[in-house]
């Protein structure tokens, strides 16, 4: 995903704020929020992972905090824009997960999770983050273990099912030097390898 020195402008758009850089190397990228407060780095995939009914998208990433939860530093990864999607939510030394919909969050902490068991607490070790969506429900791992569960209701859980992959990291008045490092990052689809049958 992260291949060379320089974000590829095909795949990824990026945008900065302050003294926040996006550094790539070694199949790796950074997301670095420098000492200036109030800074940021984001970066968004260009194309979008069409959703097709009937089967289920699977976010994945592999995502390292080597700074750890730090107050005044909120940092997201995962299938949204800034209206709808699926995601993780590092906000100081707090970790949830959320569900976006037509630009309004509903954010679950950890200490919520339907599956607590499986959720050990964050650290600054490498980690597998996933989400597996379908209309209304949506399930969110972490290391191949279910944490939590949004269970089936009777409404769209996001207000459009075609997502971008982004990564965000905000320091949100704080002057410290925060990283959301990635290691690689995809949506899949499962299903057949056909979205329609043959004749």
């Amino acid at each position: 995903t992260f291949s060379g020195t320089v974000v590829d402008s095909v795949l990824w758009s990026v945008t900065l704020a302050g003294s926040g850089q996006v550094l790539q190397t070694g199949g790796e990228v950074d997301l670095v929020t420098g000492l200036v407060a109030g800074s940021s780095a984001k970066i968004q995939s260009n194309s979008r992972a069409r959703f097709q009914y009937g089967t289920a998208n699977s976010f994945r990433t592999v995502v390292v905090l080597p700074t750890g939860g730090v107050s005044g530093n909120v940092r997201r990864w995962g299938a949204f824009d800034t209206q709808n999607g699926y995601g993780f939510l590092m906000d100081g030394t707090g970790f949830s997960i959320f569900v976006k919909k037509n630009g309004s969050y509903t954010v679950i902490p950890s200490s919520s999770f339907s599956q607590p068991e499986n959720f050990p607490g964050i650290d600054t070790n490498v980690h597998i983050y996933e989400v597996l969506y379908v209309t209304t429900k949506a399930w969110f791992l972490f290391d191949r273990k279910v944490i939590h569960i949004i269970p089936t209701g009777n409404a769209s859980l996001v207000g459009l099912h075609d997502h971008p992959i982004t990564f965000e990291n905000t320091n949100t008045g704080l002057s410290h030097d925060c990283v959301l490092r990635s290691l690689g990052t995809a949506i899949l689809r499962y299903g057949g390898e056909f979205t329609a049958p043959e004749y």
